[in-house]
């Protein structure tokens, strides 16, 4: 069965992740948070054109567009808000990770182990 059209789109989604880097999920979703580009980029200390091409890349890679554009503000669309939704999800999946290590690596060096 081939996909076309959004289909293919959410697979290629599904096969291959969108976000490059963590930081990409990071900053989409300041962008969310926000709903502004300009407000994204000013709280987290990068300039809008370089936040601009990361939400483009974002978008281009998940071959859809994950926000309606209204007079400076954003609003998802229903794609976007699945991507918000996974995004958050990874994210607070790592962080989990992430504690889980910080855990086993303080018993091993308590332990002498290494």
């Amino acid at each position: 069965m081939r996909l076309t059209g959004r289909a293919a789109g959410m697979h290629a989604f599904a096969m291959a992740s969108p976000f490059d880097k963590r930081r990409d999920m990071v900053r989409l979703l300041a962008v969310i948070d926000a709903g502004s580009i300009m407000s994204a980029a000013e709280k987290l200390g990068i300039t809008q054109p370089g936040l601009s091409r990361v939400v483009a890349r974002i978008e281009r890679d998940a071959d859809a567009p994950l926000f309606d554009r209204h007079r400076g503000r954003l609003a998802l669309t229903p794609f976007g808000n699945i991507v918000a939704e996974e995004a958050r999800r990874l994210l607070d999946e790592i962080e989990a990770a992430e504690g889980r290590i910080r855990v086993v690596r303080d018993i091993v060096s308590r332990s002498g182990g290494g």
